[in-house]
């Protein structure tokens, strides 16, 4: 026991005597992506200039993030808490790795939203929609999410992200097209009217309020087939 408790001593103080950065090379060549964040992190603490230490640490970030999505597809990081960790390493970023920042993103959304946390989703889902220039592919994921909250609280939460991003015009299209091939009509046509409002471009205006007049069309049909009196439905043509 004493043996080992001098190895171990004399393994502490070998380490002290290392820097940061040295202890990061190392970690990095066996793969320890997180330590070797670590380790870089605390070299850049005392040097925070340091051209050489900013691009190791990137590179870690980055390694780190390709290492954790190979084993998340193989059935690893199942706690939303590891996946707002790779979302901090990414954020740090500046923006250099768009697309997998986006992808994460969208992962702690569906784990918010599995868990019923579902404020907290429309708020990292928010994040998602305003990265550039990937932002059509954040809001294509943001509405497959939104396609997985129950019926009876879709329209709430749609309505609740479109105002989160009340002028985005494509988070605002995207939202009324959604609404309405869920049947949710009555607030489709109401988004759309929003939509149209925010809309400066003749070309797309006239488009989304074709759009506009084929929904309205299509909820006059549907209430025409069910003998629709007025009171008798709600938005999203449910029965009251």
């Amino acid at each position: 026991m004493r043996v080992l408790s001098i190895i171990f001593l004399i393994v502490f103080l070998y380490s002290c005597t290392r820097s940061p950065e040295k202890l990061g090379d190392e970690a990095f060549k066996r793969h320890d992506y997180a330590m070797a964040i670590r380790y870089y992190m605390a070299a850049l603490s005392k040097r925070p200039n340091d051209e050489r230490i900013i691009e190791a640490l990137s590179k870690a970030r980055i390694n780190y993030a390709k290492k954790f999505f190979i084993e998340a597809s193989r059935g690893m990081h199942n706690n939303v808490e590891e996946w707002e960790i790779l979302s901090q390493h990414l954020e740090a970023e500046g923006g250099k790795y768009k697309i997998e920042l986006v992808e994460t993103y969208y992962t702690i959304a569906k784990k918010y939203i599995e868990n019923g946390r579902i404020d907290d989703a429309l708020q990292v889902l928010k994040k998602a929609a305003a990265v550039e220039p990937v932002k059509k592919i954040a809001i294509g994921k943001i509405f497959d999410i939104l396609a997985t909250i129950p019926d009876d609280k879709v329209e709430q939460y749609t309505e609740t992200f479109v105002n989160e991003n009340s002028q985005d015009v494509d988070v605002c299209i995207k939202a009324a097209s959604f609404l309405a091939n869920k049947e949710f009509l009555d607030k489709s046509i109401e988004i759309y009217d929003r939509c149209i409002s925010l809309i400066s471009k003749p070309a797309l205006r006239e488009q989304i309020v074709i759009e506009r007049e084929t929904i309205q069309k299509r909820r006059e049909r549907k209430r025409d087939k069910q003998g629709y009196q007025p009171g008798q439905w709600e938005s999203g043509d449910k029965r009251r």
